[in-house]
This record gives structure tokens, sequence and C-alpha cells, in this order.
């Protein structure tokens, strides 16, 4: 995939997949992302389901390949995006306390 196609398909995922692709990438489990995001397992991976599909790689094992082996490249392009995936879940007072 070049650079034109991956920045299409990080630009039609939604702000929760964007987390969670983020999280894929810095080596979480289904189990760890869930935890992080307060979902279902069962959840999370239906949202992994649907991130295949938007980066055309069937099943979960060839997405995971595909973003590890470009890990760098996604990072970059979801940096100027995405808040920490953390941070989706901190409240108001949690997130104005808070310092990079």
């Amino acid at each position: 995939m070049n650079s034109q196609e991956l920045a299409y398909s990080i630009k039609s995922l939604t702000p929760k997949e964007k987390s969670i692709v983020e999280l894929i990438v810095l080596g979480n489990s289904t189990k760890q992302i869930a935890e992080k995001l307060f979902n279902s397992k069962r959840t999370i991976d239906t949202h992994r389901q649907n991130i295949a599909v938007k980066f055309n790689r069937c099943g979960q094992g060839r997405l995971f390949l595909f973003l590890i082996e470009n890990k760098s490249r996604i990072l970059k392009m979801l940096a100027p995006t995405t808040p920490p995936a953390f941070i989706n879940n901190m409240n108001q007072s949690q997130y104005d306390s808070f310092s990079y």
C-alpha cells in the first residue's frame, strides 16, 4: 500500500477506530484495548474487523502484520488527528490537569 492509499484508509477510520489502530500498533492485545477503552472484547473485535476492511486486509492476522510492518508511517499519519487513546477516556478535570 503506497502512502496515498494508506492516508486515505486512515482518513476513513472513525475516531474510535483510530484509537484502536494506535493501540494495536503500540502492541496492545484486544483484551488490553477493551480495558483501556472501557469496551467489551467483542466490541473491539468488531472494530478490528471494520478496520481490516478499510485497510483491505482480510482477517485480523493480516491486519496486525500490516499495522506492525507500517508502524512508523501509521503513527505519523495518526499523530496530527488523534489525541493519545487514553485521553479519550479522561473527564474534563483530568484532561485540564494533564501535561505532556
